[in-house]
């Protein structure tokens, strides 16, 4: 869990050193795997990323870690259809999976149709239990389609479940969509889902 966290906040290193602890304990473990390869991206080391890489496909080739990661990468690419075949399958194992949700939000996002991503969002909170991360996820697909009042509804909701959860706040948009400012909103959001897929709402 701790990897997680720093993965999300993009302590890289952080991040790598607690998914070797687990390693320690766990060598195959596929998740902790993946987390030492997104670190490795977010150094800019592709070859170590690829190295570690081409060990998970062979030992897990269709785990949920390894399609997220899989699916990342091809998102990263601009291959936008390769994508969401991958995020599509994990979904298909995992409904539950937030990493897929805000995958295919970002394809939804990049094929220019944001109200789709909103309709995907809006489905999956009646069909998952509720989270705080859900809520994030759904409140940017919200801003993308320009849902002002949504997006404000969504965030409140976010931040009465972990109120000192920060991220909840300036970096995700909140005080722009508060004062009325959905454009600037808007284009916070997207550009944090198109910043770094590789590292948003691991599970």
């Amino acid at each position: 869990a701790l990897a997680v966290v720093h993965l999300r906040v993009g302590n890289a290193d952080r991040a790598e050193t607690y998914a070797k602890q687990v390693l320690a304990a766990q060598p195959t473990n596929p998740m902790a795997r993946s987390i030492v390869v997104r670190a490795n991206l977010m150094r800019n080391q592709p070859d170590r990323a690829k190295a570690e890489m081409a060990g998970l496909e062979k030992d897990f080739p269709n785990s949920v870690p390894v399609l997220n990661l899989k699916a990342a990468n091809e998102l990263a690419a601009g291959h936008i259809d390769a994508a969401k075949a991958l995020y599509d399958k994990v979904t298909a194992t995992a409904p539950e999976n937030l990493e897929a949700l805000e995958g295919l939000v970002l394809v939804d996002l990049a094929k220019k149709q944001p109200k789709t991503a909103a309709d995907r969002v809006d489905a999956a909170l009646k069909k998952l239990p509720p989270s705080t991360e859900l809520l994030m996820i759904s409140a940017r697909a919200h801003a993308a389609a320009g849902n002002l009042q949504r997006t404000e509804a969504l965030l409140r909701q976010a931040i009465d479940r972990e109120p000192a959860r920060l991220a909840a706040y300036g970096a995700h948009g909140q005080p722009s969509v508060h004062e009325n400012r959905l454009d600037d909103a808007k284009d916070q959001f997207t550009e944090l889902l198109k910043r770094n897929p590789r590292s948003i709402a691991i599970n």
